[in-house]
Protein backbone atom coordinates (compact mmCIF):
# COMPACT_ATOMS: atom_id res chain seq x y z
CA UNK A 1 0.00 0.00 0.00
CA UNK A 2 3.07 2.29 0.64
CA UNK A 3 4.50 1.62 -2.26
CA UNK A 4 1.33 2.52 -3.95
CA UNK A 5 0.66 5.24 -2.14
CA UNK A 6 4.36 7.04 -2.88
CA UNK A 7 4.34 5.83 -6.73
CA UNK A 8 0.43 7.19 -7.25
CA UNK A 9 1.61 10.88 -6.96
CA UNK A 10 4.56 10.39 -9.93
CA UNK A 11 3.87 11.58 -13.54
CA UNK A 12 3.50 9.35 -16.27
CA UNK A 13 3.23 6.12 -13.84
CA UNK A 14 0.68 3.64 -13.96
CA UNK A 15 0.24 1.56 -10.96
CA UNK A 16 -1.57 -1.40 -10.94
CA UNK A 17 -3.63 -2.34 -8.20
CA UNK A 18 -2.98 -4.34 -5.31
CA UNK A 19 -5.82 -6.14 -5.79
CA UNK A 20 -5.24 -7.19 -9.23
CA UNK A 21 -1.88 -9.08 -8.11
CA UNK A 22 -3.86 -11.15 -5.27
CA UNK A 23 -4.46 -13.98 -7.66
CA UNK A 24 -0.42 -13.94 -7.93
CA UNK A 25 0.42 -15.15 -4.35
CA UNK A 26 3.80 -17.49 -5.82
CA UNK A 27 7.22 -14.81 -6.13
CA UNK A 28 8.42 -17.68 -8.70
CA UNK A 29 6.23 -16.70 -11.22
CA UNK A 30 6.76 -16.54 -14.89
CA UNK A 31 7.68 -12.93 -14.89
CA UNK A 32 6.88 -12.26 -18.88
CA UNK A 33 3.40 -14.12 -18.77
CA UNK A 34 2.39 -11.51 -15.74
CA UNK A 35 3.57 -8.69 -17.37
CA UNK A 36 1.53 -9.34 -20.57
CA UNK A 37 -1.51 -10.27 -18.06
CA UNK A 38 -1.36 -7.01 -15.95
CA UNK A 39 0.16 -4.98 -18.47
CA UNK A 40 3.10 -4.14 -16.83
CA UNK A 41 6.98 -3.50 -17.64
CA UNK A 42 7.80 -4.31 -14.83
CA UNK A 43 7.01 -6.17 -11.29
CA UNK A 44 7.59 -5.10 -8.09
CA UNK A 45 7.49 -8.36 -5.78
CA UNK A 46 9.24 -8.78 -1.96
CA UNK A 47 8.77 -10.92 1.18
CA UNK A 48 9.70 -10.74 4.90
CA UNK A 49 11.50 -12.33 7.32
CA UNK A 50 10.96 -11.97 11.30
CA UNK A 51 14.64 -12.18 12.98
CA UNK A 52 14.17 -12.35 16.75
CA UNK A 53 12.42 -8.70 17.15
CA UNK A 54 13.42 -7.27 13.60
CA UNK A 55 11.58 -7.50 10.40
CA UNK A 56 13.56 -7.19 7.37
CA UNK A 57 11.55 -6.67 4.20
CA UNK A 58 13.13 -6.97 1.08
CA UNK A 59 11.91 -5.52 -1.90
CA UNK A 60 12.78 -6.38 -5.94
CA UNK A 61 11.60 -4.81 -9.12
CA UNK A 62 12.07 -7.30 -12.07
CA UNK A 63 11.77 -5.81 -15.88
CA UNK A 64 9.36 -8.46 -17.91
CA UNK A 65 10.78 -7.97 -21.06
CA UNK A 66 14.52 -8.74 -20.00
CA UNK A 67 13.13 -11.02 -17.11
CA UNK A 68 16.05 -9.58 -14.64
CA UNK A 69 15.94 -7.92 -11.34
CA UNK A 70 16.81 -4.11 -12.08
CA UNK A 71 16.27 -3.54 -8.36
CA UNK A 72 16.79 -4.47 -5.25
CA UNK A 73 16.77 -3.42 -1.51
CA UNK A 74 16.38 -4.10 2.15
CA UNK A 75 14.45 -2.44 5.34
CA UNK A 76 14.90 -3.63 8.84
CA UNK A 77 12.81 -2.05 11.25
CA UNK A 78 11.40 -3.38 14.83
CA UNK A 79 8.31 -5.27 14.13
CA UNK A 80 6.35 -3.51 16.06
CA UNK A 81 6.78 -0.64 14.67
CA UNK A 82 4.60 0.04 11.55
CA UNK A 83 5.19 3.65 11.15
CA UNK A 84 9.12 3.79 11.01
CA UNK A 85 8.47 0.62 8.12
CA UNK A 86 6.04 3.07 6.31
CA UNK A 87 8.27 5.93 6.88
CA UNK A 88 11.50 3.88 5.22
CA UNK A 89 9.65 2.22 2.65
CA UNK A 90 8.04 5.37 1.26
CA UNK A 91 11.92 7.33 1.50
CA UNK A 92 12.94 4.41 -0.30
CA UNK A 93 10.86 4.44 -2.95
CA UNK A 94 10.93 7.67 -3.33
CA UNK A 95 14.73 8.01 -3.54
CA UNK A 96 15.86 5.11 -5.84
CA UNK A 97 12.91 2.79 -7.21
CA UNK A 98 11.27 6.36 -8.47
CA UNK A 99 14.25 7.20 -10.60
CA UNK A 100 14.68 3.80 -11.39
CA UNK A 101 11.01 3.57 -13.19
CA UNK A 102 12.04 7.03 -14.98
CA UNK A 103 9.82 9.27 -12.89
CA UNK A 104 11.45 12.59 -13.06
CA UNK A 105 8.58 14.93 -11.08
CA UNK A 106 5.57 14.24 -8.41
CA UNK A 107 2.10 15.81 -8.59
CA UNK A 108 2.96 16.97 -5.41
CA UNK A 109 6.23 16.79 -2.86
CA UNK A 110 4.91 15.20 0.44
CA UNK A 111 2.56 12.55 0.65
CA UNK A 112 0.46 12.56 4.39
CA UNK A 113 1.92 10.15 6.69
CA UNK A 114 -0.13 7.89 8.98
CA UNK A 115 0.29 9.16 12.49
CA UNK A 116 -0.62 6.02 14.85
CA UNK A 117 0.22 2.76 14.73
CA UNK A 118 -2.94 0.97 15.81
CA UNK A 119 -4.72 2.93 13.13
CA UNK A 120 -2.28 2.57 10.56
CA UNK A 121 -2.72 -1.31 11.03
CA UNK A 122 -6.65 -1.43 11.25
CA UNK A 123 -6.50 0.64 7.95
CA UNK A 124 -3.61 -1.99 5.96
CA UNK A 125 -6.45 -4.57 7.45
CA UNK A 126 -9.36 -2.99 5.62
CA UNK A 127 -7.80 -2.82 2.65
CA UNK A 128 -8.04 -6.88 2.41
CA UNK A 129 -11.53 -6.83 2.41
CA UNK A 130 -14.32 -6.92 -0.74
CA UNK A 131 -16.28 -4.72 -1.49
CA UNK A 132 -19.49 -6.74 -1.23
CA UNK A 133 -22.12 -6.09 1.07
CA UNK A 134 -20.73 -7.82 4.33
CA UNK A 135 -16.94 -7.82 4.41
CA UNK A 136 -17.47 -3.89 3.28
CA UNK A 137 -19.51 -3.64 6.58
CA UNK A 138 -16.41 -5.27 8.44
CA UNK A 139 -14.52 -2.97 6.25
CA UNK A 140 -16.33 0.65 7.25
CA UNK A 141 -15.89 -0.32 11.19
CA UNK A 142 -12.07 -0.82 10.69
CA UNK A 143 -11.91 2.61 9.21
CA UNK A 144 -14.25 4.58 11.47
CA UNK A 145 -12.22 3.31 14.29
CA UNK A 146 -8.71 3.94 12.90
CA UNK A 147 -9.58 7.21 12.11
CA UNK A 148 -11.06 7.81 15.58
CA UNK A 149 -7.07 6.95 16.40
CA UNK A 150 -5.62 8.92 13.51
CA UNK A 151 -8.22 12.28 12.40
CA UNK A 152 -5.40 13.31 9.89
CA UNK A 153 -4.92 10.14 8.21
CA UNK A 154 -5.96 11.45 4.50
CA UNK A 155 -5.76 8.00 2.87
CA UNK A 156 -7.97 6.28 5.49
CA UNK A 157 -10.25 9.11 4.96
CA UNK A 158 -10.20 8.73 0.75
CA UNK A 159 -10.99 4.88 1.64
CA UNK A 160 -13.82 5.26 4.08
CA UNK A 161 -15.30 7.67 1.46
CA UNK A 162 -15.46 4.00 -1.02
CA UNK A 163 -16.19 2.34 1.57
CA UNK A 164 -19.44 4.71 2.11
CA UNK A 165 -20.38 4.83 -1.28
CA UNK A 166 -19.99 1.18 -1.53
CA UNK A 167 -22.56 0.70 1.34
CA UNK A 168 -24.90 3.76 -0.38
CA UNK A 169 -25.05 1.51 -3.66
CA UNK A 170 -24.82 -1.77 -2.53
CA UNK A 171 -25.83 -2.13 1.25
CA UNK A 172 -28.80 -0.65 1.46
CA UNK A 173 -27.25 2.23 2.96
CA UNK A 174 -29.00 5.06 0.65
CA UNK A 175 -28.87 8.68 0.94
CA UNK A 176 -27.70 8.30 4.60
CA UNK A 177 -24.54 6.78 3.59
CA UNK A 178 -24.23 8.82 0.60
CA UNK A 179 -24.01 11.93 2.57
CA UNK A 180 -21.38 10.01 4.85
CA UNK A 181 -19.18 9.24 2.03
CA UNK A 182 -19.20 13.11 0.94
CA UNK A 183 -18.33 13.86 4.21
CA UNK A 184 -15.36 11.95 4.01
CA UNK A 185 -14.18 12.80 0.73
CA UNK A 186 -14.37 15.95 1.70
CA UNK A 187 -12.39 16.03 5.04
CA UNK A 188 -9.86 13.85 2.63
CA UNK A 189 -9.11 16.75 0.23
CA UNK A 190 -8.89 19.14 3.29
CA UNK A 191 -6.09 17.46 4.23
CA UNK A 192 -4.46 16.33 1.15
CA UNK A 193 -5.82 18.78 -1.82
CA UNK A 194 -4.04 17.17 -4.71
CA UNK A 195 -5.48 13.80 -4.20
CA UNK A 196 -7.24 13.04 -7.29
CA UNK A 197 -9.67 10.13 -5.50
CA UNK A 198 -11.86 11.47 -3.75
CA UNK A 199 -12.13 14.63 -6.19
CA UNK A 200 -13.57 12.03 -8.51
CA UNK A 201 -15.44 10.71 -5.90
CA UNK A 202 -17.44 14.29 -5.10
CA UNK A 203 -17.63 14.52 -8.97
CA UNK A 204 -19.78 10.92 -9.35
CA UNK A 205 -21.82 12.22 -6.67
CA UNK A 206 -23.39 15.09 -8.02
CA UNK A 207 -23.31 13.02 -11.69
CA UNK A 208 -25.78 11.03 -9.29
CA UNK A 209 -27.51 13.56 -7.95
CA UNK A 210 -28.24 14.88 -11.30
CA UNK A 211 -26.35 18.04 -10.81
CA UNK A 212 -24.79 17.33 -14.19
CA UNK A 213 -23.45 20.91 -15.29
CA UNK A 214 -21.05 21.22 -12.35
CA UNK A 215 -20.15 17.19 -12.29
CA UNK A 216 -19.14 17.46 -16.23
CA UNK A 217 -17.10 20.92 -15.83
CA UNK A 218 -15.50 19.63 -12.74
CA UNK A 219 -14.84 16.25 -14.06
CA UNK A 220 -12.93 18.28 -17.36
CA UNK A 221 -10.79 20.43 -14.81
CA UNK A 222 -9.96 17.05 -12.88
CA UNK A 223 -9.09 15.68 -16.42
CA UNK A 224 -6.80 18.71 -17.40
CA UNK A 225 -4.68 18.52 -13.84
CA UNK A 226 -4.34 14.63 -14.32
CA UNK A 227 -4.14 13.27 -18.00
CA UNK A 228 -1.81 10.75 -17.38
CA UNK A 229 -4.61 8.95 -14.92
CA UNK A 230 -6.61 6.90 -15.67
CA UNK A 231 -9.30 7.04 -12.76
CA UNK A 232 -9.82 10.64 -13.75
CA UNK A 233 -10.65 9.97 -17.53
CA UNK A 234 -13.11 7.32 -15.87
CA UNK A 235 -14.90 9.75 -14.36
CA UNK A 236 -15.24 11.98 -17.00
CA UNK A 237 -16.53 8.42 -18.84
CA UNK A 238 -19.13 8.24 -16.02
CA UNK A 239 -20.48 12.05 -15.79
CA UNK A 240 -20.68 11.67 -19.60
CA UNK A 241 -23.03 8.26 -19.17
CA UNK A 242 -25.03 10.11 -17.34
CA UNK A 243 -26.01 12.96 -20.04
CA UNK A 244 -26.02 11.02 -22.40
CA UNK A 245 -22.68 11.63 -24.24
CA UNK A 246 -22.19 7.66 -25.17
CA UNK A 247 -19.62 7.74 -27.67
CA UNK A 248 -17.23 10.01 -25.92
CA UNK A 249 -17.47 8.27 -22.41
CA UNK A 250 -16.51 5.11 -24.71
CA UNK A 251 -13.38 7.18 -25.64
CA UNK A 252 -12.67 8.15 -22.10
CA UNK A 253 -13.19 4.46 -21.27
CA UNK A 254 -10.58 3.05 -23.76
CA UNK A 255 -8.56 5.68 -22.94
CA UNK A 256 -8.74 4.81 -18.83
CA UNK A 257 -8.34 0.93 -19.64
CA UNK A 258 -5.30 1.38 -22.29
CA UNK A 259 -3.77 3.86 -18.74
CA UNK A 260 -4.48 1.30 -16.70
CA UNK A 261 -6.46 -1.95 -17.19
CA UNK A 262 -8.21 -2.81 -14.23
CA UNK A 263 -10.02 0.61 -13.93
CA UNK A 264 -13.33 1.34 -15.00
CA UNK A 265 -15.63 -1.84 -14.02
CA UNK A 266 -18.77 0.58 -14.54
CA UNK A 267 -17.50 1.40 -18.65
CA UNK A 268 -19.64 -2.04 -18.81
CA UNK A 269 -22.64 0.11 -18.46
CA UNK A 270 -21.09 2.46 -21.36
CA UNK A 271 -20.39 -0.58 -23.82
CA UNK A 272 -23.49 -1.83 -22.94
CA UNK A 273 -25.67 0.88 -23.88
CA UNK A 274 -23.79 1.50 -27.07
CA UNK A 275 -24.59 -1.95 -27.99
CA UNK A 276 -20.94 -3.23 -27.95
CA UNK A 277 -21.84 -6.09 -25.93
CA UNK A 278 -18.34 -7.92 -26.26
CA UNK A 279 -16.60 -5.02 -25.25
CA UNK A 280 -19.24 -4.59 -22.15
CA UNK A 281 -17.93 -8.35 -21.22
CA UNK A 282 -14.52 -7.36 -21.15
CA UNK A 283 -15.33 -4.94 -18.38
CA UNK A 284 -17.33 -7.47 -16.43
CA UNK A 285 -14.59 -10.32 -16.83
CA UNK A 286 -12.32 -7.95 -14.88
CA UNK A 287 -14.00 -9.17 -11.01
CA UNK A 288 -16.28 -12.21 -12.04
CA UNK A 289 -16.43 -12.55 -7.98
CA UNK A 290 -18.71 -9.45 -7.08
CA UNK A 291 -22.06 -9.64 -6.82
CA UNK A 292 -22.17 -6.09 -9.24
CA UNK A 293 -20.05 -8.10 -11.81
CA UNK A 294 -22.95 -10.93 -11.89
CA UNK A 295 -25.52 -8.23 -12.40
CA UNK A 296 -24.14 -6.72 -15.57
CA UNK A 297 -23.32 -10.28 -16.42
CA UNK A 298 -27.19 -11.08 -16.71
CA UNK A 299 -28.01 -7.53 -18.02
CA UNK A 300 -25.49 -7.84 -21.18
CA UNK A 301 -26.28 -12.01 -21.75
CA UNK A 302 -29.87 -11.11 -21.91
CA UNK A 303 -29.32 -8.12 -24.22
CA UNK A 304 -27.22 -10.22 -26.49
CA UNK A 305 -30.35 -13.06 -26.55
CA UNK A 306 -28.16 -15.67 -24.66
CA UNK A 307 -31.06 -16.55 -22.04
CA UNK A 308 -29.35 -20.17 -21.41
CA UNK A 309 -26.17 -18.43 -19.90
CA UNK A 310 -27.78 -15.70 -18.21
CA UNK A 311 -30.28 -18.29 -16.35
CA UNK A 312 -26.79 -20.14 -14.83
CA UNK A 313 -26.14 -16.82 -12.98
CA UNK A 314 -28.17 -16.28 -9.63
CA UNK A 315 -29.93 -12.91 -8.68
CA UNK A 316 -27.23 -10.50 -7.33
CA UNK A 317 -27.52 -10.25 -3.46
CA UNK A 318 -27.65 -6.85 -3.18
CA UNK A 319 -29.69 -4.70 -0.88
CA UNK A 320 -33.28 -3.22 -2.88
CA UNK A 321 -32.01 -5.10 -5.99
CA UNK A 322 -35.15 -7.11 -5.83
CA UNK A 323 -35.54 -6.44 -9.60
CA UNK A 324 -32.49 -8.41 -10.68
CA UNK A 325 -35.29 -11.73 -9.53
CA UNK A 326 -37.83 -10.10 -11.80
CA UNK A 327 -36.00 -9.88 -14.52
CA UNK A 328 -34.15 -13.57 -14.36
CA UNK A 329 -37.96 -15.02 -13.43
CA UNK A 330 -39.36 -13.37 -16.96
CA UNK A 331 -36.02 -14.76 -18.85
CA UNK A 332 -37.44 -18.45 -17.18
CA UNK A 333 -40.91 -17.53 -18.78
CA UNK A 334 -42.24 -18.05 -15.25
CA UNK A 335 -46.02 -17.58 -14.27
CA UNK A 336 -47.28 -14.09 -14.74
CA UNK A 337 -48.41 -13.90 -11.02
CA UNK A 338 -45.23 -14.55 -10.11
CA UNK A 339 -43.60 -11.66 -12.45
CA UNK A 340 -46.46 -9.74 -11.00
CA UNK A 341 -45.96 -10.45 -7.13
CA UNK A 342 -41.79 -9.44 -7.60
CA UNK A 343 -42.92 -6.19 -9.86
CA UNK A 344 -44.38 -5.75 -6.73
CA UNK A 345 -41.18 -5.23 -4.85
CA UNK A 346 -39.44 -2.98 -7.43
CA UNK A 347 -39.16 0.52 -5.73
CA UNK A 348 -36.91 3.67 -7.66
CA UNK A 349 -33.60 4.25 -6.28
CA UNK A 350 -31.88 7.29 -5.50
CA UNK A 351 -29.17 6.79 -8.04
CA UNK A 352 -31.40 7.53 -11.41
CA UNK A 353 -29.08 4.78 -13.53
CA UNK A 354 -30.64 2.42 -11.54
CA UNK A 355 -34.07 3.43 -12.21
CA UNK A 356 -33.21 2.93 -16.23
CA UNK A 357 -31.94 -0.40 -15.14
CA UNK A 358 -34.87 -1.13 -13.11
CA UNK A 359 -37.24 0.51 -16.34
CA UNK A 360 -35.74 -1.81 -19.02
CA UNK A 361 -36.02 -5.02 -16.55
CA UNK A 362 -39.65 -3.46 -16.62
CA UNK A 363 -40.17 -3.61 -20.33
CA UNK A 364 -38.21 -6.61 -20.75
CA UNK A 365 -41.04 -8.44 -18.88
CA UNK A 366 -44.13 -7.11 -20.85
CA UNK A 367 -44.93 -4.48 -17.77
CA UNK A 368 -45.22 -0.95 -20.45
CA UNK A 369 -46.92 1.18 -17.99
CA UNK A 370 -44.75 0.26 -14.92
CA UNK A 371 -41.65 0.51 -17.33
CA UNK A 372 -42.57 4.25 -19.02
CA UNK A 373 -42.92 5.30 -15.39
CA UNK A 374 -40.04 4.30 -14.29
CA UNK A 375 -37.82 5.29 -17.01
CA UNK A 376 -39.48 8.79 -16.37
CA UNK A 377 -38.31 9.05 -12.89
CA UNK A 378 -34.69 8.09 -14.63
CA UNK A 379 -34.93 11.39 -16.62
CA UNK A 380 -36.85 13.64 -14.42
CA UNK A 381 -32.99 12.45 -12.16
CA UNK A 382 -31.55 14.10 -14.81
CA UNK A 383 -30.07 10.64 -16.56
CA UNK A 384 -30.42 11.08 -20.00
CA UNK A 385 -31.70 8.21 -21.19
CA UNK A 386 -31.08 8.82 -24.98
CA UNK A 387 -30.17 7.42 -26.87
CA UNK A 388 -29.21 4.63 -24.79
CA UNK A 389 -33.00 3.71 -25.28
CA UNK A 390 -32.87 3.73 -29.31
CA UNK A 391 -30.20 1.01 -28.75
CA UNK A 392 -31.08 -0.85 -25.78
CA UNK A 393 -33.81 -4.36 -26.93
CA UNK A 394 -34.76 -4.83 -23.52
CA UNK A 395 -37.40 -1.78 -24.90
CA UNK A 396 -38.61 -3.38 -27.60
CA UNK A 397 -41.71 -4.22 -26.63
CA UNK A 398 -42.57 -0.69 -25.44
CA UNK A 399 -40.78 1.19 -27.79
CA UNK A 400 -44.34 1.96 -29.33
CA UNK A 401 -46.53 2.90 -26.91
CA UNK A 402 -47.33 6.44 -25.90
CA UNK A 403 -45.86 6.39 -23.00
CA UNK A 404 -42.35 5.60 -24.29
CA UNK A 405 -42.73 8.26 -27.08
CA UNK A 406 -43.32 11.06 -24.49
CA UNK A 407 -40.35 9.94 -22.34
CA UNK A 408 -38.18 9.16 -25.47
CA UNK A 409 -38.56 13.20 -25.80
CA UNK A 410 -37.45 14.27 -22.94
CA UNK A 411 -34.53 11.77 -22.93
CA UNK A 412 -33.24 13.60 -25.81
CA UNK A 413 -33.80 17.21 -24.62
CA UNK A 414 -31.91 16.11 -21.06
CA UNK A 415 -28.96 14.98 -23.76
CA UNK A 416 -29.01 18.12 -25.47
CA UNK A 417 -29.24 20.02 -22.77
CA UNK A 418 -25.35 18.85 -21.59
CA UNK A 419 -23.82 17.14 -24.61
CA UNK A 420 -23.77 19.81 -27.65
Amino acid sequence: DQISTTLSVARSLAIRPTGSTIRYPDSAEDFKRLGKELGAERILLGHYLLVGDQLQITMEAVDVASDRIVWRDTVNVPKDNLLALQAQIAATVRGQLAPLLGVSAFVRDVTPAPENAEAYQLYLRSLALGADPEPNQQAVAMLRRSLELDPKYARGWATLALRYYDLARFGGGGAAALELSDAAAERALQLNPDDPGPAGELILHRAERGQLTTAIRQARTLLNRRPDDAESHHTLSYVLRYAGGLDEAGHECDTANMLNPNVGGSCSTTFMQLANYKRALDFVRKDLSSEYSKAHAIEILLRQGKVEQALKIPAPKMTNWESYKMLLACAAKQPQDVIARLASSVAADDDPEMNYFYAGHLAYCGRVDDANRMLQTAVDGHYCSYPAIDNDPFFDKVRSSPGFLKVREAAKSCRDTFVK
